[in-house]
């Protein structure tokens, strides 16, 4: 078996994947992301506000394919072939927006925005925050959840994830109005 080692962009990617047998679609989601002002936090905290917003980010734009495997152990063999043959595989999988450990990076980064937020709202930002939190799921009970029961998670997941992204935009354009206004 020949292995790859070659830094591919995603539309290359996509072209390798839906070259495979297996998968049935590539999906890659587009979210209108706004620019956040960082200054909604006290200054001690901007830097780790950033750094739990890029991980949200990363999550939203996270793409994955839907295959026709029937049964788990089939899908993990595959993914053992193509880590084996393509050097990009393992780095792109690791990003899977259904992985288990995704989803707890995510709820937690996303609970971490509410630490230090000065901006106006306050309560709003943890209302949509709370609104996530409450649909976490145990991660014994998520393995044993279909396809399509984790498409459905994982789809509310992300819009509460841009609701509240959505909310910091508008936070931050009520600062840059009340800068300009100064």
């Amino acid at each position: 078996m020949v292995r790859d080692i070659i830094t591919l962009d995603m539309e290359n990617i996509e072209r390798l994947l839906l070259e495979e047998p297996c998968v049935t679609k590539f999906v890659k989601e587009e979210w209108d992301l706004p620019q956040i002002d960082f200054s909604l936090w006290k200054e001690g905290f901007r830097s780790k506000a950033e750094k739990y917003y890029n991980k949200v980010v990363s999550y939203l734009d996270s793409s994955y394919v839907e295959d026709s495997f029937t049964d788990h152990n089939s899908r993990r063999d595959w993914r053992k072939e193509m880590y084996a043959k393509h050097d990009w595989f393992h780095d792109f999988y690791s990003k899977h927006p259904f992985r288990n450990n995704r989803i707890n990076v995510v709820m937690e980064s996303a609970r971490m925005l509410r630490l230090d937020y000065i901006g106006e709202n306050r309560d709003e930002l943890m209302n949509l925050i709370e609104q996530i939190t409450r649909t976490m799921i145990d991660g014994e009970y998520y393995t044993l959840m279909t396809i399509d029961q984790k498409q459905d998670y994982v789809s509310d997941l992300k819009e509460g994830l841009n609701d509240i992204l959505e909310f910091l935009g508008n936070q931050s354009e009520l600062i840059l109005k009340k800068r300009i206004i100064i």
